[in-house]
């Protein structure tokens, strides 16, 4: 029998002595430098380090199912700065903070195009509960910046996970948690193809930063990747990492030079599809209410 792919990355994570002080995580791999700090200890982080422009998410303490409230943020004039004010102003338990270790750093368009990803990533997770009122985002990265940015979501939500925060998009259910309604349970390839947010031959790349590749849309909604179809996005993407996978997380539509995950494009669906019901019920309540007058 073939042995599975091992799809673990390394990290250099440096811990200190006491919680006053951040946790440091660095991916070489991507060139990130990801902190952990508590709150009420924003001061301790090292000035030169963290009052460059980045990225952060702001996390309430997990609640006993596992779900979470979030807020995702860009501070292109300085992390540090930012957060101090975020630590008078804002509700918060702990915080992830987010630059790129090289020589540029992160500009304000890619420091605002990550926080657009990142809150598309916790807007399509199922235990998270987004804390911003308006999406945020910046669509004046080219392409070839985006080629970029688009592998630190991986790396994120590895160390997401080891923080306990899930941003699966699926329901895990588990002997210790009560068994949670599955928003997304019966969703096919195919209807999205059917709803025009999807098309035949649309190009899908993985968005997983270890495991690259590149597949097609096909039609019955199937996934075409190696010379081979495979029944769903789970199934093509199994098959690229050597195990079991989230297709809807792994693969994203590239289209004009940019990319949105099918996730993303299932949540559209999803919202799409309740919006036409709630038109539809107040419309038989109209006529209902029309008929008695």
């Amino acid at each position: 029998m073939a042995r599975s792919r091992d799809s673990r990355l390394p990290f250099t994570m440096l811990l200190p002595d006491n919680r006053d002080a951040p946790i440091e995580i660095h991916d070489h791999m991507t060139s990130l430098r990801m902190s952990v700090i508590e709150k009420g200890t924003v001061r301790s982080l090292d000035e030169d380090a963290w009052n460059v422009p980045g990225a952060y998410v702001l996390l309430d303490a997990p609640d006993g199912d596992g779900s979470y409230g979030v807020y995702v943020g860009k501070a292109p004039a300085g992390v540090k700065t930012r957060l101090l004010n975020h630590e008078r102003q804002k509700d918060w338990s702990r915080a992830l903070l987010i630059q790129r270790e090289n020589y540029t750093n992160l500009s304000s368009s890619q420091a605002g195009w990550l926080e657009g990803d990142l809150y598309d990533l916790f807007d399509a997770a199922h235990l998270a509960r987004l804390h911003n009122t308006v999406k945020p985002g910046d669509d004046t990265v080219p392409s070839y910046e985006m080629r970029i940015l688009e592998t630190f979501r991986d790396p994120i939500t590895r160390v997401l996970r080891l923080l306990g925060y899930d941003t699966s998009t699926e329901e895990v259910v588990t002997p210790e948690t009560p068994r949670r309604r599955n928003t997304h349970h019966g969703v096919k390839l195919a209807e999205l193809i059917e709803a025009g947010l999807v098309s035949v031959g649309d190009r899908l790349i993985s968005a997983n930063g270890s495991s690259p590749a590149t597949a097609e849309v096909l039609a019955l909604g199937e996934v075409g990747y190696d010379g081979q179809r495979f029944p769903s996005p789970s199934a093509a993407a199994s098959a690229v990492k050597g195990g079991a996978a989230n297709g809807w997380d792994f693969w994203a539509v590239e289209r004009d030079g940019r990319s949105e995950r099918l996730s993303s494009i299932r949540k559209q669906y999803l919202e799409r599809a309740h919006t036409s019901a709630d038109g539809f019920s107040t419309s038989l309540s109209q006529a209902a209410h029309t008929l008695e007058a």
